[in-house]
């Protein structure tokens, strides 16, 4: 809660600034500039993901998606289960 209230004093804080720096259009310099922090930390938390998601390839961690089975890997794992019924 308290990062959301020293976020919201910064913002204003901010708003302030640029208006007395930028006149009238003050409010959309602070706003063209949020947007381009929010995309740029966009890009980086992507790149972190992907790097994670390496990571965790390379240690085998990764499970296999079940959802995206070709015809065969299905007929395969019935199979499986109709030789483990017969036993």
């Amino acid at each position: 809660m308290r990062y959301i209230t020293l976020s919201i004093i910064f913002t204003i804080t901010l708003l302030v600034v640029f208006a007395f720096l930028f006149g009238p259009f003050g409010s959309f310099v602070l706003l063209v500039v949020a947007a381009g922090v929010i995309g740029h930390l966009f890009s980086l938390t992507k790149k972190l993901d992907s790097r994670v998601h390496e990571l965790e390839k390379l240690q085998g961690i990764v499970k296999e998606d079940d959802f995206n089975l070709s015809n065969e890997e299905i007929e395969k794992e019935l199979e499986q289960y109709i030789e483990q019924d017969e036993k």
